[in-house]
This record gives structure tokens, sequence and C-alpha cells, in this order.
């Protein structure tokens, strides 16, 4: 018998909120990396994040704090912080303002 790797038992055997979660953090890290990747969907998000967020199919507390570019929501619900910052600055947000956001000094 072949053993699972501990992190993926652990999401096999996740509860259906867990997962759900998971899966939520997965599509917005997807979105952030593709956001990085290309300048194109980057100037899309800025002009029309709603737009961006349901072809991405983000729903709920990510969707809110994509679109209002809250930033320590996502960084404190377990979104990469390489894949945050990088993605904040193709879509405009500075150095100084990504760390005020992460802080949640800005809002």
């Amino acid at each position: 018998m072949t053993r699972k790797p501990a992190r993926l038992r652990s999401v096999l055997a996740a509860t259906g909120a867990e997962r759900k979660t998971e899966e939520l953090v997965y599509t917005l890290q997807r979105l952030l990396w593709d956001v990085r990747k290309n300048p194109t969907l980057a100037e899309r998000f800025r002009a029309d994040p709603d737009g961006v967020l349901d072809e991405y199919r983000v729903e709920g507390e990510g969707r809110a704090a994509m679109a209002s570019l809250d930033l320590k929501t996502l960084y404190d619900g377990g979104v990469n912080p390489y894949l945050l910052y990088f993605c904040a600055l193709q879509i405009g947000v500075d150095r100084a303002e990504y760390y005020g956001r992460i802080r949640g000094e800005i809002t």
C-alpha cells in the first residue's frame, strides 16, 4: 500500500469548511500569480476588479478582500506573501502602501 504525504492526507481528511477555505486560498493564489505574470490581466483588474473576480469565481470574504485590496485579511487568511506582494506591485500598489496595508495601517 502506498502512503500519501502528510499534507495530502490532511487535505483529504479536511472538513467541508476547511476544504472550502483551502480551495479559496488556492483560487486567490492562482489569481495573484496570473495578475503578476500578465500585465493585461493586471490592467483589467485595476479597471474592473469584480469582472476579474467573477472570471476566477472568487466569492465571500476573499472576494471582498481582493476587491478592496485588504491585503492584511488576505495575508492573515493564508495567502502566500510572495504572490501577494508581487501582485500588489503589478496592480499599482507601491511598496510603502503594501506594507501599510499588510500592517492594517491603510484600509
